[in-house]
């Protein structure tokens, strides 16, 4: 089977055969959605870069950005047309020139969620896509935790995500996201909810939930506790966590102060550099809107900034 990439040129969808972009991969080796080898071609009948409109690509454009930066990983991002039940998957091939990984978010799972809630209401979405981001974290970390215990993690992960992606708007509670994420759980026809794969309903539930009470965590942080949680929930042994974190000294007063700037300044910098070189926004919106402390996940910056002051 050949597995077409179509990319919008203007208002002109061009295809263009997999071997010119995508290598071949064999067939795929793992269960769930954190997939190996083969995962495109086996489970997509076609891949692009959109949604179908422009509405849509816009808000997937920006949730890509704050999922890119939340992670600090830059797996490429496809849609893909699914061969059978709505899906969303990671793999750890590079599809994409310039990312290390891949994140395929299925068609038809996307605009039945759309359907559902509408994209500014829609919380399903982001949620899926950080939880397939959360898998890419998971292969630079080799991580070597059982399949069902890796995809509670990067549940884990994705309510950390989603209770800083919206900080300072109020817009989601916990209430919110019990009731969101129940309703989609209790579904029952995605491959994305099999419980063999995942977990049930209620493990997934409060795996999300306690990742979303861990808002305050840094990234380092939050993947050794959602590591130490789903661990705690099963009696085999594990591998630990990979992430070379290390604790530095204290500081206090104007020193601290200091440091903490230059945190956000180079944090700032860096948001700026990735949002106009590698994904081609305008400076201007990239420092109001992309980039600005007092956006969305940003306002983590600071807490991040203050909270390794302390350590």
């Amino acid at each position: 089977m050949s597995v077409s990439c179509k990319r919008l040129c203007g208002k002109a969808s061009v295809a263009i055969v997999m071997l010119s972009l995508i290598p071949r991969f064999a067939v795929a080796q793992t269960v769930g959605c954190s997939l190996r080898a083969g995962a495109a071609e086996s489970q997509c009948a076609e891949i692009s870069k959109t949604l179908g409109d422009p509405y849509n690509d816009t808000g997937y454009a920006h949730e890509i950005f704050n999922l890119s930066r939340a992670f600090s990983v830059q797996p490429g991002f496809f849609v893909c047309r699914e061969n059978g039940a709505p899906n969303a998957f990671a793999t750890p091939e590079t599809v994409e020139p310039g990312t290390i990984g891949s994140v395929f978010l299925g068609m038809s799972l996307a605009q039945s969620e759309l359907r559902r809630s509408g994209q500014y209401n829609n919380f399903t979405l982001p949620a899926i896509l950080a939880h397939e981001v959360g898998h890419i974290v998971q292969f630079r970390e080799r991580n070597r935790l059982t399949t069902k215990l890796k995809e509670l993690q990067a549940d884990y992960l994705a309510g950390w995500y989603m209770a800083n992606r919206d900080r300072g708007v109020a817009r989601w509670s916990e209430t919110s996201v019990q009731q969101n994420m129940s309703t989609f759980y209790g579904l029952g026809d995605y491959d994305y909810n099999n419980q063999d794969h995942h977990g049930t309903p209620d493990e997934r539930l409060a795996a999300v939930l306690a990742g979303f009470r861990s808002a305050t965590l840094s990234l380092p942080a939050v993947y050794k506790a959602s590591y130490q949680y789903v661990s705690s929930q099963s009696y085999e042994p594990n591998t630990g966590p990979g992430d070379g974190s290390q604790a530095g000294g204290s500081l206090s007063g104007q020193d601290a102060e200091a440091t903490v700037k230059r945190c956000m300044s180079k944090r700032i910098a860096s948001c700026m550099d990735d949002c106009t070189n590698n994904y081609g926004f305008s400076r201007s919106r990239c420092s109001n809107q992309m980039c600005s402390p007092d956006s969305g996940s940003n306002q983590s910056w600071e807490r991040v900034c203050r909270a390794a002051v302390k350590e």
